[in-house]
C-alpha cells in the first residue's frame, strides 16, 4: 500500500509575513521601474530633438535691408528671416507697434550679427529662424563676437512688452526671454499695460 505524500509540512514561498512583504516590495518596485521607463520612452518620442548649433562658428555679419513685419526682416545674403524665440503679435495694432519699433531699432544698412537656428520640420517653407544681435559700436570683427556687450533683438522686443515669447517652438535662449517677459508683465510695459486690453 503506497503512502500518500504529505506536503503540509514543507515551507511555501511567502508563507511568512516577512516573505509576503518582500514579495510585495519587489512587485511594486518592478511596476515603478516599468512606469518610469515608459514615461522616459514617451517623452523621448514626443519631444523634438534639435541639435543646437554652436553660436560662434555659425555666426556671421549681415546688413539689414528691410524690416518686413514685427518679427520678419530681409538681410543681405540670407534674404527673408524670422526672429527666433518671439511670437508674431495677433492684433493689428500690436503688430504695427512692434514693426515700427523694429524699424527704428534696425535701420536699413545696420550691421548685425546673425546666428542660424534649427528650422522646424513642421514649417519647411517658413523663413529661416535666426538670432540677431546688435553689436556694440566699437565692435572689432577680427576678434570673437562680444556677446556680453551685444543686444539680442528678440530679447529687446520682449523686454519692451512688444512681443510674447514663442511657446510653440524650441529656442536655446527661451529662459532669458521668459525672464524678460515676466519683467515686462510686472512693470506693465507694452502688451502688459493696464490700458492695453488682454487678448
Amino acid at each position: 500500500m503506497g503512502e500518500s505524500a504529505d506536503h503540509s509540512g514543507s515551507p511555501s514561498f511567502a508563507s511568512s509575513p516577512r516573505d509576503r512583504r518582500l514579495l510585495w516590495f519587489l512587485i511594486v518596485l518592478c511596476w515603478l521601474a516599468i512606469g518610469l521607463w515608459s514615461v522616459y520612452m514617451l517623452r523621448g518620442r514626443m519631444a523634438p530633438r534639435y541639435p543646437w548649433p554652436d553660436p560662434v562658428p555659425d555666426g556671421s555679419y549681415h546688413t539689414v535691408e528691410e524690416v518686413l513685419g514685427p518679427v520678419t526682416l530681409r538681410l543681405s545674403r540670407l534674404g527673408v528671416v524670422r526672429l527666433a524665440g518671439v511670437a508674431d503679435p495677433q492684433e493689428p495694432a500690436d503688430r504695427q507697434r512692434a514693426a515700427t519699433f523694429l524699424r527704428q531699432l534696425l535701420l536699413a544698412g545696420t550691421a548685425v550679427y546673425v546666428e542660424l537656428e534649427p528650422r522646424s520640420k513642421r514649417e519647411p517653407d517658413a523663413p529661416v529662424p535666426v538670432s540677431i544681435y546688435l553689436p556694440p559700436s566699437d565692435d572689432d570683427r577680427a576678434a570673437p563676437f562680444p556677446y556680453a556687450d551685444a543686444r539680442l533683438v528678440a530679447e529687446v522686443l520682449v523686454q519692451q512688452g512688444l512681443a510674447r515669447v514663442d511657446t510653440e517652438r524650441l529656442y536655446r535662449y527661451r529662459a532669458e526671454l521668459e525672464f524678460q517677459e515676466d519683467d515686462a508683465r510686472r512693470h506693465g510695459r507694452g502688451l502688459w499695460s493696464i490700458l492695453h486690453p488682454p487678448l
